[in-house]
């Protein structure tokens, strides 16, 4: 583990959580944001994207654990969160059914071809449209967070070795820490 830290270090790392991502690691996790980000602005995005990421977790990880502070099982994931001179870069990582692949894949390619206005406008049709079972919220949280950073989604994934009906998912968003270049 001490052989770990130097080259840790060295990656502008200010947060890291593997776990369940229960409510209470989210709070612990914005916390631990805002002490590091005094732009409210920008504090309030970076929190956004952070707790997008935190719930796509929460609801869609195929490992679950149970969460004693919640009653009830959670999503288990990892996230790492970077500070470099210029940007803040999120990365979140969880188990996914391959079946999935497919689907979020597309959804993925079309949010990043979509300019700020169209952008606006699918978030708002997405918002109204209807959700099918075993599926949370509005089908907007990646939406949510290419319109807070200006950023594309960064994703991937990757076949599990060991269970070939799971993938790995990973994705990262960059965001601009001056604002007036986002």
């Amino acid at each position: 583990m001490l052989d770990l830290y130097p080259s840790l270090a060295h990656q502008n790392i200010i947060l890291m959580y593997q776990g369940a991502m229960s409510q209470t690691a989210l709070t612990t996790m914005a916390k631990r944001l805002r002490q590091v980000e005094e732009n409210y602005l920008l504090s309030k995005r970076l929190f956004a994207i952070m707790i997008e990421l935190g719930q796509n977790i929460n609801h869609y990880s195929q490992k679950r654990e149970f969460s004693v502070a919640d009653r009830r099982e959670v999503g288990y994931g990892m996230f790492i969160v970077q500070k470099t001179p210029t940007h803040y870069i999120f990365t979140a990582a969880n188990k996914i059914k391959i079946d999935k692949i497919k689907k979020m894949k597309s959804h993925c390619e079309h949010i990043n071809s979509l300019n700020s206005k169209e952008l606006r406008a699918f978030y708002r049709l997405q918002r109204r449209a209807i959700r099918y079972d075993g599926h949370y919220g509005g089908n907007i949280g990646f939406i949510e967070m290419v319109r807070k950073s200006n950023n594309p989604l960064q994703t991937k994934f990757t076949i599990s070795d060991v269970d070939k009906e799971l993938a790995f998912f990973s994705i990262q968003v960059t965001m601009n820490r001056n604002l007036n270049n986002s």
